[in-house]
């Protein structure tokens, strides 16, 4: 996430994909059920697969290495100092 969004809208996309995993979450055992129960087991193996393909071929077409400014900060946060010890005070 760090690579893609700005520090104020990692939040929000990270909320996004957790949410759209777990979306798939409660769409895809019905599905599957239903293609196995309609077709077969193995015809609902074939369309997942299939539909996993498809999903990889167009992440491949469609993905682009993110805004230089967009990398540079995610850079910039990777390489703060983070040695600097932390006072017990701020657990409190």
């Amino acid at each position: 996430m760090a690579i893609w969004f700005p520090g104020k809208l990692r939040a929000t996309a990270n909320s996004l994909c957790v949410a759209g995993s777990s979306i798939g979450a409660i769409i895809a055992p019905p599905l599957v059920a239903w293609l196995a129960i309609q077709y077969s087991w193995q015809t609902a193996f074939i369309v997942l697969g299939a539909v996993g393909l498809v999903i990889a071929v167009l992440w491949k077409l469609v993905y682009q290495d993110p805004p230089a400014h967009i990398m540079q900060e995610a850079v910039q946060d990777e390489t703060a100092p983070s040695d600097q010890p932390v006072p017990v005070a701020a657990f409190s």
